[in-house]
């Protein structure tokens, strides 16, 4: 494993708000070779906000430079790369001004993706995200636009968009829990039994639910309780899905919601036998808080997940500040059913969104702190090989 430094200050000194929005991937190398990555800012406390993107001098342990993409506006919370076909470059979904815009990157057009303005479409102009996942949800071949609602946006509820084209998309709300209750502030995708289902936490704090494609863009999506809040709330924990013996396991982690986090920590559940009923519970780490995104994917031996503290839990005086712990950036992966874990920042200092791509048989991590309490504040990379 080998950590490198993108920019020492992504903010510049609070010039341009905080650092929300992470995306790595090959925006500006036609041979997917060489990675770029592409930062959203807000503009809490202050700050011009605004889209940059990051390149390398030919190597991404080497010199990185920023350009604008979008000279400032509230970029919150999440981006994605998406890809259409007859393409090079990857384009960007990003929430930004809550509107959920796609960013065409230039080089599709025979332009160059750092010096050239990159379009932008606006798929919806009522509201913004906390978070998105980008799969195919209808199975037509075509990648799709899952979003969750937004506590801090005061927005619901979740919804998708549905691709008809790249220039034609189509607004669905849901699936909700019990028709109304939407799904904040983390969603994933999954595959249960082979048919995509999507999961996510009640914005009540109910539980965690899993809802499985209904046939249609327009039907009613069934819905199950896959894991229950008791007496503690699980009011916007992090999630992500995977795979594990051929079945679909999903990670949930204490999130930033205060005074009383998710107690339970770093936990996953497993599928049982029938998963309409609650899933199998395996507790990773009580102590884990303030985890805002979970990364999940499959590389040498088999999955992995990674789960970040945010600056908060390593900033003294701030919520849920835990000076024994730090601020924990942790590789798990599964040798059987247990996960292995790795400290990518041995000296604790967290990361808020972290992005991951699949890089030279092994996979290439981004992230940064957001910067609003002052905690380690360079974007950074690590490179993690194949065990």
């Amino acid at each position: 494993m080998r950590n490198f430094t993108i920019d020492p200050d992504p903010s510049k000194g609070g010039a341009r708000g905080d650092v929300l929005e992470k995306t790595v991937d090959y925006f500006t190398d036609p041979a997917h070779t060489n990675p770029s990555v592409i930062v959203g800012y807000g503009t809490y406390p202050s700050g011009s906000g605004g889209l940059w993107l990051y390149t390398n001098d030919g190597s991404a342990t080497g010199q990185w430079t920023s350009t604008s993409i979008l000279s400032s506006g509230n970029c919150y919370e999440r981006s994605r790369a998406i890809t259409f076909p007859g393409q090079t470059y990857p384009n960007l979904v990003a929430s930004c001004n809550d509107k959920v815009i796609l960013f065409l990157n230039p080089g599709n057009a025979g332009g160059n993706p750092v010096a050239d303005a990159w379009p932008q479409q606006v798929l919806d102009g009522t509201q913004g995200a906390h978070q998105i996942r980008i799969a195919d949800i209808d199975g037509d071949g075509k990648q799709d636009i899952v979003l969750s609602a937004s506590a801090i946006l005061g927005v619901s509820p979740n919804f998708i968009l549905y691709q008809t084209s790249p220039t034609s998309w189509t607004r669905i709300n849901g699936p909700l829990v019990n028709g109304s209750g939407s799904l904040q502030d983390d969603v994933d995708v999954i595959t249960v039994n082979g048919a995509t289902s999507i999961v996510g936490p009640a914005a009540d704090g109910s539980g965690v639910y899993w809802f499985s494609y209904p046939g249609s863009r327009s039907g009613a999506w069934p819905t199950h309780l896959l894991a229950a809040a008791g007496t503690n709330s699980m009011k916007g924990v992090a999630v992500s899905g995977g795979t594990l013996n051929g079945k679909s396991y999903v990670i949930l982690a204490a999130n930033e919601d205060y005074p009383n986090p998710w107690p339970s920590g770093l936990v996953y559940y497993a599928q049982p036998s029938d998963p309409t009923q609650l899933w199998v519970q395996t507790s990773v780490d009580s102590t884990y808080r303030a985890v805002h995104e979970i990364s999940s994917g499959s590389f040498g031996a088999g999955p992995y997940f990674i789960a970040a503290e945010e600056e908060q839990e390593c900033v003294s005086g701030q919520p849920d500040y835990h000076a024994s712990v730090g601020c924990r950036v942790t590789l798990f992966q599964f040798a059987g059913n247990v996960p292995q874990q790795t400290q990518l920042d041995p000296q604790l200092r967290g990361t808020q969104n972290q992005s991951v791509i699949p890089w030279q048989g092994g996979i290439l991590v981004v992230g940064a702190n957001h910067q609003v309490y002052h905690g380690y504040p360079p974007l950074q990379g690590w490179i993690i090989s194949e065990p």
